[in-house]
């Protein structure tokens, strides 16, 4: 009888080493990818590690520096990072976005710099115009990173699993 159960027990132990479950960043893959109608476990894994960078490149955003010239060589960093990886149609992503940052810079400058009412002194309405711009900048960055959390949620639930 205990030859048996001893037996049993390997078999057992055995089976459950064999069929180990694939947890990639806290999701069950194999779980996954046999409940859903995912075309492969790659794709999953694709999706979580694309939600890895997205929290890495909020991080980073997170932690651009306040310094003007710093800040905005930090942010068009993180925006070529998002909308290289996150988005599809890099070169044209990163055109657009620079004629934004461009045409934003210049509608900033007209409010800041052209009023016939208040004609500022030196370099007051460039500051004020940069500091504007950037602000404006990082609103859209963040705008990115939260509509790509946004519709990488609701393109699939199993990223509330995330760790």
């Amino acid at each position: 009888m205990k030859k048996i159960f001893l037996i049993l027990a390997i078999l057992l132990a055995t089976y459950k080493i064999a069929k180990s479950e694939e947890i990639y960043h806290n999701i069950n893959i194999d779980k996954v990818y046999t409940s859903t109608d995912w075309s492969s476990k790659e794709e999953i894994r694709k999706l979580i590690d694309d939600y890895t960078l997205l929290l890495e490149y909020q991080k980073e955003f997170e932690s651009c520096s306040t310094e003007l010239t710093d800040i905005s060589n930090c942010y068009d960093t993180i925006a070529e990072k998002v909308l290289t990886n996150l988005y599809m149609e890099r070169d044209t992503n990163l055109n657009q976005y620079n004629q934004f940052k461009e045409i934003i810079s210049n509608l900033y400058g007209l409010k800041n710099c052209r009023n016939k009412y208040d004609w500022p002194s030196g370099n007051i309405c460039e500051k004020k115009t940069n500091s504007d711009t950037l602000a404006m900048i990082k609103k859209y960055i963040q705008d990115l990173l939260d509509d790509s959390k946004e519709k990488m949620f609701s393109y699939s639930t199993i990223l509330k699993e995330y760790k």
